[in-house]
């Protein structure tokens, strides 16, 4: 949250001061829930030894506590998959948490999934994991949980089938039992993994020119040229005559969008 001296100039009381604060985190998640198919990615430190400890969990306050408090509502909402650690073989292992979305856009969002790639040691990925294993220790116990990659969870939600329903067998196939198909048939989907829960990627085709990406700096671009469109507008009704002071028709501007940035005000001006 960020607050501009003109903002708390233009209050009249501390509470309109309070209401100035913008809730950066509310508007996310207000636009994941209008859009409807959002899903967030996490990030966890994995471990490659394949040795299993019991480690106590953070309770400082900080990044750490964080995470795990956010974790925590996750598994609290039942969206990774609790397991036993016999059933999970060499499954790939997170050792903690490293940045998991905060409660408020878990709710407005239609899923998670870990959001993690590995290269090979040439460079390249040819593997990806389907899903990965976590222990989180709540205050009556501990548990196993697994927890799927962005794109497995997507491709469930697609295909109408709870993640509690996967089977897994390392080494052999992770199933997708009677998932729903395009032509409305039902049938249970198997995909090959190795010991870790890894699959075989098959790429279907150049990185940049098979599916469309927009960039975050795109996106803001795009807010950006909108916001110069609706700013030359108003400017051009105020008259010619404003002209003749540049600082009162600025002033005029700002306190008509005050979501605005100051630069993009002195642009459009310029630009009229």
């Amino acid at each position: 949250m960020i607050i501009r001296p003109a903002d708390i100039m233009r209050a009249g009381s501390v509470e309109e001061v309070h209401a100035a604060f913008r809730d950066y985190d509310a508007e996310l998640a207000d636009s994941a829930r209008k859009a409807g198919n959002v899903f967030w990615g996490a990030t966890f430190i994995l471990d490659d030894s394949g040795e299993r400890e019991d480690k106590q969990q953070p309770t400082e306050t900080g990044a750490s506590a964080v995470a795990w408090e956010s974790l925590g509502h996750v598994v609290g909402k039942g969206l990774p998959v609790r397991a036993e650690k016999a059933e999970i073989g060499a499954t790939l292992r997170a050792q903690s948490p490293q940045a998991i979305p905060i409660p408020k856009l878990v709710e407005a969002g239609r899923g998670i999934g870990f959001a993690q790639i590995r290269h090979g040691a040439d460079g390249v990925v040819r593997k990806y994991p389907t899903l990965i294993s976590c222990d989180y220790k709540s205050e009556d116990s501990g548990q196993t949980y697994l927890f799927p990659s962005i794109g497995l969870a997507m491709a469930c939600e697609y295909l109408q089938v709870p993640l509690k329903n996967l089977k897994l067998r390392p080494g052999e196939y992770l199933e997708l039992p009677g998932a729903f198909m395009p032509d409305g048939s039902t049938k249970d989907l198997r995909i090959p993994i190795n010991e870790k829960g890894e699959m075989i990627i098959n790429w279907v085709g150049n990185y940049t020119d098979t599916f469309k990406h927009f960039p975050y700096s795109s996106l803001t671009l795009l807010a950006e040229n909108q916001a110069l469109i609706e700013l030359k507008g108003f400017i051009a009704d105020r008259g010619i005559s404003t002209f003749e002071d540049p600082g009162q028709l600025i002033s005029a501007t700002q306190e008509a969008f005050p979501e605005a940035r100051s630069s993009t005000i002195y642009n459009a001006y310029l630009l009229y």
